[in-house]
């Protein structure tokens, strides 16, 4: 059974697809022809949520910012009894981030990220909530991206993109960083 699980904070926005290790769909070619069924395995949403931050990646970034704020958000709500501060050096001390990523993104000068994602968990558990702060933007690139991916599932004639898309709310659209499997 496909799941998706969709998570947004501030102006980033998390999509992940579970389609299950042995997802097949009808293969098209160039010319728009339909091939045989093609197979093809799509990580588990745990496995997705388990695997080093540092491990996930794409040609084109080396961490996504998005990605990194919502496992953050839901590391330090799921975790009533601990401060943000508390689950933060916990999380990034698991999660082996490169310099590089902290400096930019993580960091006293450069903190705005850090400041509201706090403040955002200290008010919410000050009032029993389990919802970010976010912008109507972010829940419609990724409500219509929802919208095209379960489109293609249901229709079975294209391959949905694989595993994690998210919005970095800086203009970037929509880009997917894959995680395979953990055997890898």
């Amino acid at each position: 059974v496909p799941f998706f699980y969709c998570s947004t904070v501030g102006d980033v926005g998390l999509f992940v697809g579970d389609l299950g290790e042995k997802y097949t769909y009808i293969a098209t070619d160039g010319n728009g022809n339909k091939n045989e069924f093609q197979c093809a395995p799509y990580t588990r949403i745990p496995d997705v949520f388990e695997k080093k931050l540092s491990d996930v990646h794409n040609k084109r970034f080396p961490v996504s910012r998005a990605l990194f704020l919502c496992r953050l958000f839901a590391d330090t709500m799921h975790c009533p009894n601990h401060t943000f501060d508390e689950i933060e050096c916990i999380f990034l001390k698991e999660n082996e981030l490169p310099t590089t990523f902290l400096t930019t993104h993580w960091n006293e000068e450069n903190s705005n990220d850090r400041v509201f994602l706090k403040s955002t968990v200290e008010y919410n558990k000050a009032n029993g909530l389990t919802i970010s702060n976010t912008n109507v933007m972010t829940c419609s690139v990724l409500g219509s991206f929802l919208a095209q991916e379960v489109i293609k599932i249901i229709g079975n004639d294209a391959k949905p993109l694989y595993n994690v898309a998210v919005t970095n709310g800086i203009g970037e659209g929509v880009m997917v960083y894959p995680v395979h499997n953990l055997e890898n």
